[in-house]
């Protein structure tokens, strides 16, 4: 299912997602690329390259909530 999302352009779609959410409402998407990053290395690979790097660093310095 992950490899589907990725070679579908879901991965740009969620790294979109967490760029536009605030908040708590990042969560779902964050949790959604590091599964789909865990799961295979080239898959891992897509979401580099889809940009996912920076929003990731962004919701960890910036959200002040914990679950974040």
């Amino acid at each position: 299912m992950a490899k589907l999302i990725c070679n579908s352009g879901g991965a740009v779609a969620i790294v979109d997602y967490i760029n536009d959410a605030k908040e708590s409402a990042r969560l779902p998407g964050i949790i959604t690329l590091g599964y789909i990053s865990a799961f295979d290395e080239s898959l891992a690979m897509g979401v580099i390259s889809a940009k996912g790097i920076a929003p990731l660093k962004d919701a960890l310095i910036k959200e002040k909530d914990d679950l974040v």
